[in-house]
């Protein structure tokens, strides 16, 4: 996949991991290293997406984590960031870029994902957000067009022949840029609405972040709903073990986390992760300050780095990369 910078350079923060790595780190970098160089065969082209219909559960951070401990067991990524708070993008570039990003991609004809993709570190790409997704709910799905699908069926009904040539356009770039990635992560706004089903029409898996309370657990609900209604108008039968990944984030183990946990766990039984991410905004916040992933940060406490390195090999194992071909990077 060829990459077209066309931001200038002082647009875009310099990446670089710091040089005051804990050993098992600078281990793991190394490790990476090698396992890339060793590397055979066809890419695994998995698309993954980050969702939850409540806002403020953690969902981007938990991307982020996701994504980074993935590119370090030697896999090729692709972040792209399709929520227009621009999380995700704010990592890289410095926040007020208003750079192209899939809406581009979708209402243009001429550009493709190699227009608005950008190489942040080797085998680490990021198509990033702009304020401009905000506006592609609308144009996906405008008012005379639900109004005579309503007339006829389901206003959530998502039927091919119905699909305007902008979602078709999207869905399947989606599904033709993956051959070049082992993962296309998407982080997505916390939203029921059709751009997040066009998104959902193109995933393999999800991960669900959630945190031990109502309205966060009312998302996890209506998450399933939603992508079950997606999945059946496109022949595909959710299976909550193999398609689904449920993160508890923000945990501050009291009795009423507890309660909580259990009615996540009652609901997503086996597809709930053992990565429970404690509730510590110091490091959460200091991991986004200086936009480095957990174990990329000196004296960051295991209790955190372990979570995202638990979620990557679970996601790992349930798409068919063999335990064992990822680095072992011991944190």
């Amino acid at each position: 996949m060829k990459i077209i910078n066309n931001l200038s350079n002082s647009e875009i923060n310099e990446f670089r991991f710091p040089d005051d790595l804990n050993l098992l780190s600078k281990t793991a970098l190394e490790k990476r290293s090698e396992l890339v160089k060793r590397r055979t065969g066809r890419r695994l082209g998995k698309v993954l997406s980050g969702i939850n219909n409540k806002g403020g559960v953690g969902k981007s951070t938990v991307v982020m984590e996701t994504a980074f401990n993935l590119w370090l067991e030697g896999n090729e990524i692709l972040l792209i960031d399709a929520d227009p708070q621009a999380n995700c993008t704010k990592w890289f570039f410095d926040t007020k870029v208003n750079a192209e990003s899939i809406y581009d991609v979708a209402v243009d004809k001429s550009i493709g994902m190699e227009d608005v993709t950008f190489q942040i570190t080797e085998g680490f790409m990021l198509t990033p957000a702009s304020k401009k997704i905000e506006l592609m709910n609308d144009f996906f799905a405008p008012k005379e067009w639900i109004q005579k699908i309503e007339e006829v069926a389901d206003v959530n009904v998502l039927p091919d022949s119905a699909m305007l040539d902008n979602e078709r356009k999207l869905l399947t770039t989606i599904e033709s840029v993956k051959e070049h990635f082992d993962y296309v992560i998407i982080d997505t706004r916390p939203s029921l609405g059709r751009l997040n089903r066009v998104i959902h029409a193109a995933c393999d898996h999800f991960i669900i972040v959630t945190e031990p309370d109502e309205y966060a657990y009312d998302g996890l609900l209506s998450c399933y709903e939603e992508i079950e209604s997606t999945f059946s108008k496109i022949g595909k039968k959710l299976d909550k073990q193999r398609d689904t990944t449920v993160v508890i984030n923000k945990y501050y183990g009291d009795e009423f986390d507890d309660e909580y946990v259990e009615k996540i766990y009652n609901l997503a039984q086996e597809s709930v992760s053992e990565a429970v991410y404690p509730y510590q905004p110091r490091y959460f916040k200091f991991a986004k300050k200086y936009k480095l992933p957990f174990w990329a940060i000196t004296d960051c406490p295991n209790y955190l780095v372990e979570p995202s390195s638990i979620l990557a090999r679970e996601i790992s194992h349930k798409l068919s990369r063999p335990i064992g071909r990822g680095v072992q990077h011991g944190i």
